[in-house]
Parts: C-alpha cells; structure tokens; sequence
C-alpha cells in the first residue's frame, strides 16, 4: 500500500550514510519515473505535529507594499548595526574561529557545551537559546525577513558572556570546512555511526518551525521559511547555479568557479551530506523536542542523538519523520520502496518558487514584491530533486529494514 513515512516512537537505529549515488542524468530520471513494485501492507502512520504544506502567496498589492516598507525600516536599522546578510553566503571573514578537523565537534561534547551555554545564559527560554545560537550562524536581513516573530535579531549571540567558557565558546562557534577552509558559518557535529551533521542547519531549521511566519519577499513569493533554510534551498540553489551557467550567467554566489555548467558538481557543492542531514533531521529533532513540554535544548539533542537510560535515540526514526512531515509518500516490496510520482510535478513546482526568490536576489525579489513576483520554470530542478530522492532512498529503506 502507498504510504507516508512511518514517524512514530518505535526503536530504530543510527543508519550510516553511504556514499551519495550520482549517475547520468537520463537514467537517474528514468529510474524515478519507472512504475512502482507491488507493495505490502504497512501499518497506519501518525506524526507528532501535522505536514508543512505550500503557502499561497501574497496577492494584496496594498500589504506587500506595507511590508516592504517596513522591510526597508528593517534593513537600514541592521545597517546601522553593521548586521551583513549572511544567508546562502559561503565567504566568511572571522580568522579566529576554530576551522579543520577541530571544527567537527563529536557530538556527546557538543551537548556538553550546549549545556554549559544554557547555564550561561539562565534568562533564555529554550526556544530563547535556540534563536540565540541560530543568530550567532545566521543573521543580517534576509533571516530577519524569514523569521520576523524570532527574538534573536541585531546582537543576541554567544559572544561577549564571560560567563562561557571559552572552550565551549570557541566550539560552539567554530567554522568547518565545508567547500573550503572554515567557509561555514558552524561547526559540524560527529555522530557514532561516524556522520557528520551541520548543526547551523538544524538550529536554523528549527527555528523555522517555531516560527513559521515570514515577510516580503519570501511571503510575496510563497515560500515557507522551511523551504527557503532546509533542504529545498540546497537542491534550489544547485538548480539556479546550473541554469544560469548554462544560460552564459554563472551565478556570483558560487563556493567556486566552474568550468562548465556541470549539474552533479553543482549538487555537491550546494547540497553536502552534512548540510543535507542537518535539513533531514530537523523533523524528527522538532518531534523528540515536543515530547516534553519546556524541556532544554540539549536535552532534546540527547535524546534524539545519544538516547537516555533505557531509551533508544530518537534518530531511529530520522527518515520516516522526514519523508511524513513532508508528505513523501511511498510504496514498498521486499526491502525496497518506489516513491510515490503522485506528488512528484508539485514539489517541482515548490523548489521552483525558492528558486524565483533565490534567482533574483535581494534587489530583484524585492522589486518583484512591489510589482508582481516572477515565476518560471527551472529546468535543472527535476535532475536536482532526483538526485536529492536517489542519495535518501537507501539511507530510508535501511531504516526500515532494521525498525520497523
């Protein structure tokens, strides 16, 4: 039967991540869109909080204005602050931050520090703590547009509280490597089954579904804020950074110059496993963070990644809790599944509204707010999504094989 991801709290392990599978674009396509096996029965599924569904856009010509102009108030106040935009930026500038090796935190330590960081700013609610460490990786005008009900905007961060020590500080806060040295905005945290997951990511993540409103010009042009920080951004962004390539336009905000318009190393570029995961894993980490009302962040962490005394991490259901928030269905036969093509043309057309924000920039999607949005047609995101699904699939039916 077809059926979404089974979130629910049963046992299920920590799968390791093989290496992302990337073939010729025809057959990775074709393999997609190849009828589904007979399935077998599976069990109901349920989820701990409900699906995130498309936003429709504003249509309102008088309340896009409005929110413009108190964009505009918005962005000359974080000016003055000296706050730079540093969403979807992979240049940073702050040479003492920790970089290499030293930035991928094992992960038992990095709840140690996450706890000393809750003793070190005791006024925080948990959800306080969350935007303020967010805030330390992303911040500037974009995020604020993105998450304008978030407390931590302007200057609330883990910097200047002697009260952190400084080796929890300096972990907290360090760069990894991602497409060069130090050029991502946190640190990685090391996982026993040995993968690496990028804790900005997650955290922003998270706080995108604490807060779910936004602001022009994400608001003007659809796009939930869940979209535009997980992982519909980085198949996004592959998508645009090849089509205007391809176009005679290389995109400016590339990690690095490419020679050609070569979809796969644009995937790797925007699309890592370790930013990849941090998207994944905000679902299931958003569900074990509800399952008791006001508790620390680090405690959800924990539990999720380590288990506690006589309960199994709740990473056991990382794929499931992905693939149901998101209405990912699938059929399965054997130790196989076949997605669904049902929802296929609209999450398409979903990745393709970040990609009108996204491909027009700042200027250009705010301008699209006063006027009219511009949509188009993106013709590398069906390649992009395909090979997104094709790198989670493996990874979803281990998960199964061993759970459930």
């Amino acid at each position: 039967m077809k059926q979404q991801a089974e979130l629910a709290l049963a046992d299920l392990p920590v799968a390791p991540s093989p290496l992302r599978l990337v073939a010729a674009r025809g057959a990775r396509l074709a393999e997609l869109a190849a009828p589904a096996p007979v399935p077998v029965q599976a069990p109901t599924i349920r989820t701990l909080f409900p699906a995130i569904h498309h936003v429709q856009p504003d249509r309102s010509a008088a309340a896009r204005a409005l929110a413009l102009w108190a964009a505009t108030r918005r962005a000359a106040d974080l000016g003055r602050r000296n706050a730079a935009s540093n969403l979807w930026s992979r240049r940073w500038s702050r040479p003492a931050a920790l970089t290499g090796p030293e930035a991928v935190v094992p992960v038992d330590r990095f709840v140690a520090y996450l706890e000393e960081a809750e003793r070190a700013f005791p006024q925080d609610s948990p959800a306080d703590l969350l935007s303020r460490i967010r805030n330390t990786y992303y911040s500037g005008f974009l995020v604020s547009q993105l998450l304008p009900d978030s407390r931590a905007h302007g200057s609330r961060t883990l910097h200047g509280n002697p009260r952190l020590g400084r080796a929890a500080h300096r972990h907290l806060t360090a760069r990894a490597d991602e497409n060069g040295v130090g050029d991502n905005p946190s640190p990685y945290v090391l996982l026993p089954s040995g993968e690496q997951v990028d804790i900005g990511h997650l955290f922003l993540g998270l706080e995108a579904l604490l807060h779910p409103r936004t602001t022009v010009p994400f608001s003007a042009y659809g796009v939930p804020n869940i979209d535009a920080t997980g992982w519909v951004a980085d198949v996004g962004m592959a998508s645009v950074w090849t089509t205007k390539h391809a176009e005679g336009a290389p995109d400016p905000r590339v990690s690095r110059r490419l020679p050609a318009a070569d979809p796969d190393a644009y995937f790797l570029m925007s699309a890592p496993d370790a930013d990849l995961l941090g998207d994944i894993d905000v679902f299931a980490v958003r569900a074990q963070w509800a399952l008791a009302a006001g508790q620390p962040l680090s405690a959800a962490l924990r539990g999720y990644y380590l288990g506690h005394p006589g309960r199994p991490p709740g990473i056991r259901w990382r794929w499931r809790a992905f693939a149901s928030v998101n209405r990912l269905a699938y059929r399965r036969a054997g130790g196989r599944i076949a997605w669904d093509p049902a929802w296929w043309p609209g999450w398409v057309r979903r990745i393709d509204r970040f990609n009108d924000v996204y491909g027009a920039g700042v200027t250009g999607s705010l301008w699209g707010t006063l006027t009219r949005p511009a949509c188009r047609a993106w013709p590398e995101t069906p390649y992009m999504l395909a090979v997104f699904l094709a790198w989670a699939q493996p990874l979803l039916e281990a998960e199964l094989a061993a759970w459930s």
